[in-house]
């Protein structure tokens, strides 16, 4: 479907209403003659008109009072209609298109609105249906419960550090991973550059007396490591990063197959406090299919074994929409990770990348996903855990989203303040990314090679805007 859009100069707001497109139809594009619709933006006074010609020359208008707060979304939500009236279809999440709806839910709480209020906003403003709506302001109270110093958090900050390395590269992944035999740059070259990172962090956030909220050593897989690599970088952290007071210092294991009694044991020598084990699906042949090379019996096997050896916060992650899976599939994977009773559980809908051989079939199977989703929203929530982040993705399969769910008293502190950018995260290794609360942001190289050649550069960039930060901070406080 081929789409005309004039009357509008802002490129952000233009964005916006090209990503709600997208959302409607999987097969668009825009251009300037030759289109399907032709929609012209008009602002008369204090009232937006949307005029919608179609190639029929039939022209349907719509108008609204802009909202001094809020008129990006005044006029979205008039394009909305639009779009709805032409497919019949509604979006549970409405003109929302961000990765982060749940910042929307503490701008209104903040501001002492009552949640019953915000749900109404949620619905009326942005056209959430009611679910979501109540979802989100859901996980914005127990957020504020779980970070007890939530909005004084911006004086700390998170430490992420990424390995890069995995046994295989799973068809759907799109982070950055090398096979652990890659020749251009061996694993030992590349852990002598990421403890130098390490190192220097840790010796600049000493010296200025920052607190560390959370440290999430993530990839990739980290235990793709040897025992000895292992302990290399484990080491490091212990000694270059003050970890009395950290809430929170994840080990993502991930793959079962990269994982043993000697290297479980290593780990629990250090301050590690919480770890992953993550199936994905507990179908077998949907593990050979999307190529992660362990088997099924692998993934009870490895659970258990991290049991005996006394391992109290175990994550585990599921992702909905693997290729040819269905509702059984669903209930299978879903029913088994709540027999193993861990910690917390995190249930990602697949995202299709452009390009990729699934892409075309994004919308194939909706109806299909929406009830493995909420199925899975369900059952967890029946046995005892709660959903206390969220996060979206583009081309997500039903226009759904990413939760994580905890037992009470486990949820994950790094996963909140990284989603909700609650205060600086510094991003240690190859493709790691440091977010600063500026809006700054410093992408280390996702090529290994470029990565160990100019690590130095990126690293003082990101103590450079650190300090500014910190200085920020510090003028903020004593106004």
């Amino acid at each position: 479907m081929k789409f005309k859009i004039s009357g509008v100069s802002d490129n952000k707001i233009l964005l916006s209403l090209k990503k709600l497109t997208n959302s409607f139809f999987i097969d668009n594009s825009f251009v300037e003659v030759d289109a399907d619709y032709y929609v012209n933006i008009t602002l008369c006074n204090e009232t937006v008109f949307l005029c919608c010609n179609e190639i029929n020359l039939k022209a349907h208008v719509y108008s609204k009072t802009i909202e001094a707060d809020n008129p990006k979304y005044t006029l979205l939500a008039l394009y909305y209609q639009f779009l709805n009236r032409i497919t019949n279809k509604t979006l549970p999440w409405g003109v929302l298109s961000g990765i982060r709806p749940t910042k929307l839910a503490h701008r209104y709480l903040l501001a002492n609105y009552p949640p019953s209020e915000v749900i109404d906003i949620l619905q009326t403003k942005y056209l959430l249906e009611l679910n979501k709506a109540q979802l989100l302001v859901d996980i914005a109270i127990r957020q504020k419960k779980v970070i007890k110093d939530y909005e004084h958090l911006y004086k700390n900050i998170s430490i992420y550090i990424n390995i890069p390395f995995c046994m295989s590269r799973c068809t759907y992944c799109s982070f950055t991973s090398y096979n652990l035999n890659y020749r251009f740059v061996s694993i030992d070259e590349y852990l002598e550059k990421l403890l130098e990172e390490i190192d220097t962090v840790g010796h600049f956030i000493n010296l200025n007396q920052i607190n560390i909220t959370s440290i999430y050593v993530g990839g990739g897989t980290p235990t793709a490591l040897n025992d000895e690599q292992l302990k290399r970088l484990l080491d490091k952290i212990e000694r270059s990063f003050t970890l009395k007071d950290v809430l929170e210092y994840t080990l993502e294991c991930g793959r079962p197959d990269t994982l043993s009694k000697s290297k479980l044991e290593l780990i629990k020598n250090y301050s590690v406090s919480r770890i992953s084990i993550n199936p994905q699906t507990f179908s077998q042949s949907t593990l050979d299919q999307v190529n992660r090379q362990h088997k099924v019996e692998d993934i009870y096997n490895v659970f258990h074994l991290a049991r005996s050896l006394n391992f109290k916060n175990i994550n585990m992650d599921l992702i909905m929409g693997l290729p040819n899976e269905n509702i059984t599939d669903a209930v299978n994977s879903v029913d088994k990770t709540i027999s193993l009773a861990p910690e917390s559980i995190t249930v990602h809908t697949l995202a299709y990348k452009k390009g990729s051989t699934l892409y075309s079939n994004i919308h194939e199977g909706k109806n299909e996903i929406e009830k493995m989703f909420h199925y899975s929203f369900d059952q967890i929530n029946n046995h005892g855990y709660n959903p206390y982040y969220l996060y979206r993705q583009k081309n997500m399969v039903g226009n759904l989203e990413n939760i994580g769910y905890a037992k009470e008293g486990y949820e994950s502190e790094y996963n909140i303040v990284m989603i909700e950018e609650l205060q600086n995260i510094i991003g240690l290794g190859c493709g790691a990314s440091s977010k600063f609360l500026n809006n700054d942001l410093i992408l280390n190289p996702k090529d290994l090679i470029s990565y160990v050649n100019s690590y130095k550069d990126y690293l003082d960039k990101k103590l450079k805007l650190l300090k500014e930060n910190l200085v920020k901070i510090e003028d903020d406080s004593d106004e």
